[in-house]
């Protein structure tokens, strides 16, 4: 194993020698390195064999075709269950594997592909062998509820479900909706309304919605048996689901049982809400809010007009709701929230007294947490353009004292600002540039506000130089990992560490992915076992991976063997170099973009649904395709690495020659619409007052996001430059 892993260092080092000094290097391992898979296939020879590339790029037929399936039956296996061939996968996948991890994952393919035959009861027993081995809860394979799935859909009998899973206290969400359909085809209505308790808090999907439905109309008949309570979780499940005709029944049974109770008055105002009648939902949360309902409800309903309120345009009506809450409510966790969303709302209204007002209350709570460190940051800001920087200075100090290493290179930058003295700000300036030098803010005392505009064709620096330079830097340290570190073979001779490697071989990346998830809980603390686990990761293409080990403990900490510019690594280099120099971007703003948006993972897709490198939501990328000539644009093309970085390249140079080249506008129109935030920048002009400007971003998302990516654009220029901060 261990000759197995120096072979793949020494290959992975050979490549960071220039082309011409080694002309043995095929230029799919380039490829393999950059992540540019689908590149990979395009080209002659290569180190690895073609099935894996055909796997990576999602071609399991094509893979089958390309080895002995006798000589690997557990490869052919998977394989035939990825393509679809279930019968041919279960005669595969019959032999056990003497490695318990690679076993699980036979197991796992094996009552797959016997559920997709229909065969469930024999699906069933596979899966409790799964559940009986202790790796099953590491994989993450969701072996319960697949169990559970399995042995509902062979129609197994209810006890019998809950004596494979041992017990009904271990139902929960979607396993435990199915057994309360069982339960209720039994006719055990009792333990059935036991059992859909339990699954009212399932994901709503395809499966779950349909069950609860079946569910909900089966026991509607009993709901007299339920508590109140029960009831009102009941009544909050049916309006998650979109269940509303059955929400309104069930909040008409609460009235009727118990007239003029408070929380189905508050459940008709979430119901309103849901079905768009906001004004009707509105005079509800107002009027329990001046109830005397139970402060838990108060508090939802005040915040849900505060809600409601900023929805309907009615902005001061909305901050002074927030405000409210604040102040009557202190101890809650969501006080900080409520009067930082007061103060940036007074803000986009440009009542600045205030938003000050605001977050001096806010900071005057004390309550330590991120929102108010950012909130105090915002407040000297705003005080230092209103003149008044001498309290801002006071405030900047407050805020260094907390010891918040997030909020620090801003404090300095700040503090620069806003000292009294030139001595002062001078020893400002050193503690920034000394402690935080990959900092934007260092680059802003630095470079001034250039740091922060690009023209219409400027690319700065020489097109793929920075990519270039830096992925030598990242091979290096992969090769010194061989012959420097040199990790013990306790690492390498682990099960799970073999079956990470097999899976890597044969492009496997989900499988891989959980078995560095058990090894990283094994020995995340260990920074030579961790340094060894990245390197093994990073050459085989897992950039995403990679930097979420950078962050483990081993590797995270002040005697870490890492170098701080790893956690700014380069993939898909080519295209990023060819889009940039076409639309006229640096390379390193595009490094940044990507880095933040999907860290390098190109089947990233957000919870609102954004695609690829880059995080292009459909209609957006479908916009794009056009201004691109890419009328015939599918979904799939925004998950292509070579599309989407073009597609998103060009558009961030749209928003730069619609914000006057502020790389700082820009990059919030990319994050949070540009109709959004078009009255922030026309109250703060980030063309000329960047940094103000970013400080008075209204939404906490947008503003973390622009920050971060100057933060990996800094350190990018720099580090190519020859710059470079370790901590």
């Amino acid at each position: 194993m261990t000759a197995i892993i120096a072979y793949c260092l020494i290959f992975t080092y050979l490549t960071a020698v220039p082309a011409e000094a080694f002309e043995g290097v095929s230029p799919r391992d380039m490829h393999v390195w950059r992540g540019e898979y689908e590149h990979a296939l395009l080209a002659e020879g290569g180190r690895l064999d073609e099935a894996a590339y055909l796997t990576l790029a999602g071609d399991p037929d094509g893979a089958l075709e390309l080895f002995e399936k006798k000589a690997d039956a557990l490869r052919a296996g998977i394989l035939s269950c990825l393509a679809g061939r279930f019968a041919e996968s279960i005669a595969l996948l019959r032999g056990e594997q003497e490695n318990v991890y690679l076993e699980s994952y036979r197991l796992v393919y094996l009552s797959s592909a016997l559920s997709s035959e229909g065969r469930h009861a024999e699906a069933a027993r596979e899966l409790k062998r799964l559940l009986q081995m202790e790796v099953s809860p590491a994989l993450g394979t969701g072996s319960e509820e697949l169990l559970a799935e399995a042995s509902y859909r062979a129609g197994i009998e209810a006890d019998s479900m809950i004596s494979l899973l041992g017990g009904i206290e271990r139902f929960r969400d979607k396993p435990a909706l199915m057994l309360a359909d069982r339960l209720l085809y039994e006719d055990d209505e009792v333990r059935a309304r036991e059992a859909f308790i339990r699954g009212m808090e399932a994901e709503p999907d395809t499966t779950s919605r349909r069950l609860f439905e079946r569910l909900f109309d089966g026991l509607y008949g009993g709901i007299g048996e339920y508590h109140g309570a029960e009831l009102a979780d009941l009544a909050e499940a049916a309006l998650d689901y979109g269940e509303y005709s059955g929400a309104a029944k069930v909040i008409e049974r609460m009235e009727s049982v118990a007239p003029g109770d408070y929380r189905a008055r508050f459940l008709r105002g979430v119901m309103s809400e849901r079905e768009k009648n906001r004004k009707a939902a509105l005079g509800i949360y107002d009027e329990i809010f001046e109830s005397d309902a139970p402060v838990s409800l108060k508090k939802r309903a005040l915040l849900g007009s505060a809600s409601i309120c900023y929805d309907l345009g009615r902005r001061t009506r909305a901050a002074e709701r927030y405000r409210l809450f604040g102040l009557y409510y202190p101890g809650d966790g969501r006080s900080s929230y409520a009067l930082d969303m007061s103060a940036r709302i007074y803000l986009s209204e440009e009542l600045f007294d205030e938003a000050v007002e605001a977050w001096g209350r806010l900071r005057e709570l004390g309550n330590g947490d991120r929102i108010s460190r950012e909130a105090a940051l915002s407040e000297a800001v705003l005080l230092h353009a209103r003149g008044h920087s001498r309290k801002a200075y006071r405030i900047l100090k407050g805020l260094l004292a907390a010891g918040d290493w997030r909020v620090e290179p801003a404090a300095f930058y700040w503090l620069h600002e806003t000292a009294d003295t030139a001595e002062e700000r001078d020893i400002w300036k050193r503690r920034l540039t000394n402690a935080h030098p990959s900092s934007f803010y260092a680059a802003a005392v630095k470079e001034g506000n250039s740091f922060f505009r690009l023209s219409a064709d400027e690319s700065r620096g020489d097109p793929g130089g920075v990519v270039e330079r830096l992925e030598r830097r990242e091979r290096e340290f992969v090769e010194s990992v061989r012959t420097v570190l040199r990790p013990d073979d306790r690492l390498y001779s682990d099960e799970a560490y073999e079956a990470l490697v097999y899976f890597l071989e044969r492009g496997f990346i989900e499988e891989a992915k959980c078995c560095v998830g058990v090894l990283e809980q094994l020995y995340g603390s260990d920074a030579v076992a961790m340094a060894a686990l990245y390197a093994t990761v990073r050459s085989s293409g897992l950039v995403d991976l990679g930097l979420k080990l950078l962050w483990t403990k081993g590797l995270s900490g002040m005697e870490s063997p890492v170098d701080h510019g790893l956690r700014y690594p380069v993939a898909y280099s080519s295209f990023v170099s060819r889009e940039a120099l076409k639309n006229g971007l640096p390379d390193e703003l595009l490094l940044a973009m990507i880095r933040e948006e999907s860290s390098f993972d190109r089947f990233a897709v957000s919870r609102a649904g954004a695609l690829g490198l880059m995080q292009l939501m459909p209609k957006t990328g479908s916009w794009i395709g056009r201004k691109l000539r890419r009328r015939e644009l599918e979904t799939e093309d925004l998950l292509t690495p070579e599309f989407n970085i073009a597609a998103g390249a060009w558009y961030m140079r749209y928003l730069l020659n619609r914000s006057g080249n502020s790389v700082v506008a820009a990059l919030a129109y990319y994050n949070g619409g540009e109709t959004r935030l078009s009255g922030w920048r026309k109250r703060f002009d980030p063309s000329g007052k960047p940094l103000l400007a970013i400080e008075m971003i209204g939404p906490r998302e947008t503003r973390r996001y622009v920050k971060r990516v100057l933060d990996s654009m800094a350190s990018y220029r720099g580090m190519a430059g020859g710059e470079t901060e370790n901590r």
